[in-house]
């Protein structure tokens, strides 16, 4: 069984800044409401460490792997445990004119232990998601507005 949470949107900046948005990992403590800290050299292949906040004053250390990554466009990570779990995250930068772009931020669960996960997490994963999808979004905004 698959379980996604889709987020489109349309970026009042270039590809290049939401990239730099999404790669800059020594920023995410500015704007990044979920994920407090994020260590990863962003490579196929490389581990992405991050530390999640899961409330205020309390944070939970995951480590997932880059999966797959076409510079300025394309970026998934996630967890797999053989058989019984995956989870991936995917970061997809469109252009849809020199100044503006698409975001997609696309987070799936799949296999059998992903209906026990949805259903303990859904509320927090989905409100998780959304608020980094949407500080991605306002952060490479701002970031275009400034130059």
């Amino acid at each position: 069984m698959t379980f996604k949470i889709l987020l489109k949107e349309a970026v009042d900046a270039d590809k290049a800044t939401v990239w730099t948005t999404i790669n800059d990992l020594n920023k995410y403590p500015q704007w990044n409401p979920f994920v407090v800290k994020c260590i990863s050299t962003l490579e196929v292949g490389a581990p992405i460490v991050m530390y999640l906040r899961l409330t205020p004053g309390m944070t939970l250390r995951q480590k997932e792997t880059v999966l797959a990554k076409r510079d300025g466009e394309f970026l998934e990570h996630g967890v797999t445990l053989p058989y019984l779990f995956k989870s991936s995250r995917q970061h997809i930068i469109t252009a849809t004119s020199g100044s503006t772009c698409r975001y997609e931020s696309i987070f799936t669960l799949e296999g059998p232990l992903a209906p026990l996960i949805n259903f303990l997490l859904k509320s927090w994963l989905r409100k998780s998601f959304l608020s980094m999808s949407f500080a991605v979004k306002d952060r490479a905004n701002a970031l275009y507005k400034a130059k």
